[in-house]
Formats: C-alpha cells, sequence, structure tokens
C-alpha cells in the first residue's frame, strides 16, 4: 500500500486486505504509507480477525515508517500485529 489510508483510501485499502488465498498469511506492506488514520487503523484489526478465522497470520512490513509506527505504537496495536521490516523477512516466516 502506497499514500493516504484515511476515510478516502479506506475502501482501496480494504479490498487490498480482502485479497488473499484462503489459509496462507496475508502480508500487507505498509512503508510507503504517508497516513494512517484510525480507520486504516480499524480495518487491520478487522483483517487480522478475519485471517486469524482462517488459521492464518496477519504480517505487517513497516519498515522505519514512523508514520504507521507511531500511532500504532501509541494505540498499543502494534504489539497486537507480527511486524517486520521488510517484505523478504516476512516471507520467510512462512
Amino acid at each position: 500500500m502506497d499514500g493516504d489510508i484515511d476515510s478516502l483510501g479506506l475502501a482501496r485499502f480494504d479490498a487490498a486486505l480482502r485479497t488473499r488465498t484462503a489459509g496462507r498469511p496475508l502480508i500487507v506492506d505498509l512503508t510507503r504509507v504517508r497516513f494512517l488514520g484510525s480507520v486504516g487503523m480499524a480495518a487491520l484489526i478487522t483483517a487480522r480477525e478475519r485471517t486469524a478465522a482462517d488459521g492464518a497470520p496477519l504480517r505487517l512490513v513497516v519498515g522505519d515508517n514512523r508514520v504507521v509506527v507511531r500511532p500504532m505504537t501509541i494505540t498499543g496495536l502494534l504489539s497486537r500485529f507480527d511486524v517486520f521490516t521488510d517484505v523478504e523477512h516476512a516471507l520467510d516466516e512462512s
């Protein structure tokens, strides 16, 4: 994903979160996100619940993107996800 994840970009973000193969990990690359709003964080929580129900993990790739790390740390959400610095490491966990 790239750009802003806010109420205007939510439909595109949510559609991307729904595109995965059942039973396979969902890897979400947030390294190029410029803004992460509360609706984006809520969408990630929903996606995590959905993948967990299928027995698959949700893996977030955040790199050193403070735009993502800061709000998720402040809200306590970052610790609830499997977080990786790059896509390669997220894939290696499979």
